[in-house]
């Protein structure tokens, strides 16, 4: 019997031995999936960290006020005008409608209006290529509209060119802005009271355009605007604003101003007027426009007049 015993006793720390071991092993699964568990749902619930990608198109800039010229920018002189301007063209007026790709339906009205032209198109606007392809078919000529930094603060969208960055961030942007709009013959500045002012960004810019078949307009947001000379040193065709048509958005204020811009063209043979596509300026130059060529005076488009120097 004691014998029975010691073996039933034998049997019995054996089994308790495996279920103690199979108990531990379960429980060392149950923790091992827990953890599992848990780092997956880490991972699956973690903000993500997206990739650095250049703006798109589909970006938009947020619509911004024009901003105001600081003082009437002079009538380029007849002698800046023969060293870049083609001399066989009549007075010529290159009118420009500036802010292009927030607004559809006006973008779409400016790319339809009656002659020459040029629809200065604002980079990652969420209407902006598609109203250039429309004003390129049309046979009306494109700008980009690259906005820069200005003294009165105005948001300028995304990666617009201003005063801090560097000589290689600055490229960057502008090479992107330039890769965002189709069909572009030239470009001009959007506010850029700030930027424009500036020796060192503005020779950065110009020896970026430099390097494409591009033209170049400065807006003369400012009269202390260093832009046109800054071009001409990099050989680029350039020209300035003469008159901005829609400062006031009034029907009689905007004529006087395009009667202003006319009067240069007749006087100087030459005359850069930038409008906005406003509702009056719309209205406006639907009807004066067709009325130009009495006045002796033909619309046409930068890149017919500039010649590089």
């Amino acid at each position: 019997m004691h014998e029975r015993w010691q073996s039933l006793g034998g049997h019995f720390h054996h089994y308790r031995h495996a279920w103690l071991a199979i108990s531990l092993l379960t429980l060392l699964i149950i923790v091992l999936g827990q953890t599992a568990s848990e780092e997956v749902n880490d991972v699956a619930t973690a903000p993500q960290q997206a990739s650095p990608t250049p703006q798109s198109s589909s970006t938009p800039a947020a619509p911004e006020p024009v901003e105001q010229a600081t003082a009437s920018a002079p009538p380029v002189s007849t002698d800046a005008i023969s060293e870049t301007v083609a001399d066989n063209a009549g007075p010529s007026l290159i009118l420009i409608i500036d802010d292009i790709g927030n607004n559809l339906a006006a973008g779409m009205r400016a790319a339809a209006l009656p002659g020459k032209v040029t629809l200065a198109v604002m980079p990652y606007t969420p209407h902006g290529s598609r109203i250039a392809e429309a004003g390129y078919s049309t046979g009306q000529e494109i700008m980009l509209h690259m906005p820069m930094s200005n003294q009165s603060g105005m948001n300028l969208g995304p990666d617009g060119l201003t005063a801090d960055l560097d000589q290689k961030e600055m490229t960057r942007r502008l090479r992107l802005a330039l890769a965002d709009v189709p069909y572009i013959k030239g470009i001009n500045n959007h506010t850029g009271s700030e930027l424009t002012e500036l020796a060192e960004p503005m020779t950065w810019v110009m020896h970026e355009i430099s390097s494409h078949p591009l033209y170049f307009i400065d807006s003369m947001t400012t009269a202390k605007s260093v832009a046109f000379d800054t071009a001409r040193r990099f050989s680029i065709p350039t020209l300035k604003r003469h008159v901005f048509l829609d400062n006031v958005r009034d029907a009689s204020a905007i004529d006087r101003q395009f009667q202003q811009a006319v009067a240069i063209a007749q006087h100087e043979g030459m005359a850069v007027a930038i409008g906005h596509p406003y509702e009056e300026t719309l209205d406006y130059l639907e009807k004066a426009l067709p009325a130009l060529k009495k006045a002796g005076v033909e619309l046409r488009f930068a890149s017919e007049l500039l010649s590089r120097q």
